[in-house]
């Protein structure tokens, strides 16, 4: 996963757990030692445990860089879909921020061409949509990352009464 501008911490990954942590690791050292020094008997050492959309990690996330260079994770479980944004923090030190959350539960999501998919537990493919009608932030990142879509569930009138009334 791209580290984020202003990183100290170049080589990154993330890791849903049975515990329904989000684990963001630094792939340079998996030790679980704080100095880094490979040793045995040590775990954790995780740069931030994050909770997830609630229930066990058993699927994949997708992980994406949209057109301003900014990484995503998009995470799924049976409880709930998820968007992170990975920004520097304090010192450097990589972030994952929770964009939007959706409480339905799906399976691996998947992104192309900036527009996310899920399916399961009555989803129907284009999660982020569903998303948006609960979330403003969600209905924001679906119109920043894929405006044309907007434009044309606006000119069908999908969201024009949401928009129109303010609920969004």
């Amino acid at each position: 996963m791209p580290a984020p501008a202003g990183s100290t911490i170049p080589d990154l990954g993330v890791q849903g757990g049975k515990d329904g942590e989000l684990r963001l690791l630094n792939l340079a050292n998996l030790s679980g030692s704080a100095t880094g020094q490979p040793s045995p008997g040590h775990t954790g050492g995780e740069i931030q445990l994050i909770s997830g959309p609630g229930g066990e990690f058993l699927t994949q996330p997708a992980v994406w860089v949209d057109g301003s260079g900014v990484a995503w994770v998009e995470v799924s479980t049976d409880s709930g879909l998820a968007g992170y944004r990975l920004a520097s923090g304090t010192n450097g030190m990589p972030r994952l921020i929770q964009a939007w959350r959706d409480g339905v539960g799906a399976t691996s999501p998947l992104v192309a061409n900036g527009i996310l998919y899920a399916a399961g537990n009555g989803r129907s493919g284009l999660d982020i949509l569903s998303a948006a009608h609960q979330n403003p932030l969600a209905l924001a990142l679906c119109a920043a990352l894929a405006p044309d879509l907007m434009r044309l569930l606006v000119a069908s009138g999908d969201f024009v009464t949401q928009l129109v009334e303010g609920d969004l």
